[in-house]
């Protein structure tokens, strides 16, 4: 899948994507399948772990039926879940999901770059950009370091960047930089070996505390997702693995995981947002453009919803760019993702306030169809998908 480092300095550039995470390599494979001449860039050595909570919902399912990867994570060996167990210190409560697959991030994306490539992008791992301010009317310019030695300066008609939290690439433009939230939480996953015990089988568990919470779903190979988010202070008092000991403890589901010999790995802090979503031949997408501590899937749902909307602003760009294509992505990001992190945000102040989890989890015990309407928003596919698979 590497591409040479000699040949991407060579010509113009249809489209440069920066991050090879789930929104960037389904972008690459959509600008590539549409014959653009695709590069795609990526600072980590595939394939490479990565926190998240692993689970596609309905609604990413259906993006990845729209491009002919519909049983990508079938073939990978991805488990199935149809509901969520929550687990709190002051009570339990399982709710019904629509249906979703778990697969590890390590495995997804190592596969949704290979798809990339077979559409004939092309990939280059284990290099960092920056993209530069624009200096000529036709082309973004960027420079290429792997292994901190220059490669030298590569041209695209259009840039998309995808590389996660703190967008490094975007550095040298100071209209890009995130807005962190003064509460953020710090993010925190591993692989542990073994599944859930088998009545945990086919469902989504999560516990929740005052100080975080922890979810974990059986993925491929017999192997159990761990992902969690936690108040900075208590990653800073007791590190990484102890603090997931102690939330999982907190809520009495300890009992379910064995947590020795997992190599553990953190996150900036989460919840963010760019003020900036787009200038002149740039555009940002996924986490880049914002996060909010998503739920069942619901992150990898909005990056790929937002590539599937992106490609025919960037196919736009590239045959010849107008400023009005940077104020169009704006709209339709705020349209398509906006509302989905406004859900995500209004659950997670839900989860920091014991009272409101307990009175919460009180009502939909004794009612639980209250809940069915925000499952259904959550994992319900986009009625406008750009479905151009034949």
């Amino acid at each position: 899948m590497k591409q040479k480092t000699a040949d991407v300095e060579k010509g113009l550039w249809d489209a440069l994507v920066i991050g090879a995470g789930p929104a960037g390599a389904l972008a690459a494979h959509e600008l590539a399948r549409r014959g653009m001449k695709t590069l795609l860039v990526e600072s980590k050595s595939f394939p490479r772990d990565k926190v998240c909570g692993g689970c596609i919902n309905g609604r990413a399912l259906a993006v990845l039926r729209s491009v002919g990867l519909g049983t990508l994570c079938e073939d990978l060996g991805g488990k199935t879940f149809s509901s969520i167990d929550i687990r709190t210190p002051w009570r339990k409560l399982r709710i019904p999901l629509p249906g979703g697959i778990a697969v590890s991030r390590r495995v997804l994306d190592e596969a949704l770059v290979r798809e990339a490539v077979r559409q004939g992008a092309q990939f280059l791992p284990e290099t960092t950009v920056t993209v530069n301010s624009p200096t000529e009317i036709s082309a973004r310019h960027a420079v290429l370091c792997q292994h901190g030695v220059p490669l030298g300066e590569v041209r695209a008609k259009v840039v998309l960047a995808c590389d996660g939290l703190n967008h490094t690439s975007l550095r040298k433009l100071p209209m890009f930089r995130s807005r962190v939230a003064r509460n953020a939480r710090i993010g925190i996953g591993g692989i542990a070996r073994g599944t859930l015990h088998d009545d945990h089988q086919e469902q989504i568990t999560m516990a929740i505390d005052r100080r975080g919470y922890v979810g974990m779903a059986s993925v491929e190979k017999d192997q159990l997702n761990i992902a969690a988010a936690v108040d900075a202070g208590l990653v800073q008092e007791l590190g990484m693995h102890q603090a997931v000991r102690t939330l999982l403890k907190n809520t009495a589901t300890d009992d379910l995981v064995d947590l020795d010999h997992i190599e553990w790995h953190g996150t900036p802090p989460l919840t963010r947002h760019s003020p900036c979503l787009a200038a002149e031949r740039l555009f940002v997408l996924g986490d880049a453009a914002g996060y909010v501590e998503p739920f069942t899937g619901e992150g990898m749902a909005m990056a790929w919803v937002g590539a599937n909307r992106i490609v025919p602003l960037l196919i736009r760009a590239i045959a010849g760019w107008h400023p009005d294509l940077a104020l169009q992505w704006s709209r339709v990001y705020r349209r398509a993702i906006g509302n989905r992190l406004t859900i995500c945000r209004t659950l997670t102040a839900l989860v920091r306030h014991p009272w409101a989890v307990r009175a919460t989890l009180s009502v939909l015990a004794t009612c639980p169809m209250l809940c069915a309407p925000v499952v259904e928003r959550i994992h319900h596919a986009p009625q406008d998908l750009k479905a151009t698979y034949p």
